[in-house]
């Protein structure tokens, strides 16, 4: 596993959306199948990240099914908990 990625599932671990800071490049493009369009930045990046922390880490909302890391584009997929029987969640 990649530091970057190793550095993401401790930021989430533990809801640290300070260690973005560290984690994110000024120029980071941040794409959503939620959000549509490229959003630019880091300070735009940051904030979506640290919503979708919150979110997809309440208890009992979400599962993560799979991580996907190829190169420098890691890919989270994951649904909400009452769509996934517990043979396909990803722990």
């Amino acid at each position: 596993m990649s530091k970057v990625v190793e550095q993401w599932h401790e930021i989430v671990r533990n809801q640290d959306a300070a260690g973005l800071d560290s984690l994110l490049a000024e120029d980071v493009v941040f794409h959503s199948p939620v959000v549509h369009t490229p959003q630019v930045g880091k300070k735009i990046t940051r904030l979506y990240l640290m919503a979708a922390m919150k979110v997809l880490n309440e208890p009992g909302h979400f599962v993560y099914l799979r991580e996907v890391v190829q190169a420098n584009m890691p890919c989270w997929n994951s649904r909400p908990k009452s769509t996934v029987s517990p043979s396909t969640a990803w722990t």
